[in-house]
């Protein structure tokens, strides 16, 4: 499985699950990292390593060698964006800038 959430201010920009040959989407899915086009024609196994790279090529988006070449990329689970945090849950706020290369 693989899934990609991409907010603003709180508010869900697009997001798309892979789940084997099944794709979700909602909203506007740059075509860049649209699964169905970046996935077309590759095995399986090659999802993953696909939907990476597309990431890195228009996001700019990078991971450590170790975490591409130890196998499945470990999961987590996170609280709503959606939401104010709750009484006891801890949280942060990080802002992205992309600028042009």
């Amino acid at each position: 499985m693989f899934h990609l959430s991409v907010a603003e201010r709180g508010e869900v920009l697009y997001a798309f699950t892979v789940r084997g040959t099944d794709v979700e989407r909602s909203g506007p899915v740059p075509e860049a990292l649209d699964p169905a086009g970046v996935v077309s024609g590759a095995d399986a196994t090659d999802h993953e390593r696909r939907l990476l790279a597309a990431l890195e090529e228009e996001l700019g988006l990078s991971l450590p060698r170790h975490a591409l070449a130890e196998g499945i990329l470990p999961e987590l689970t996170t609280r709503s964006w959606n939401r104010a945090p709750r009484e006891g849950e801890a949280f942060a706020y990080a802002t992205v800038t992309i600028s042009p290369r």
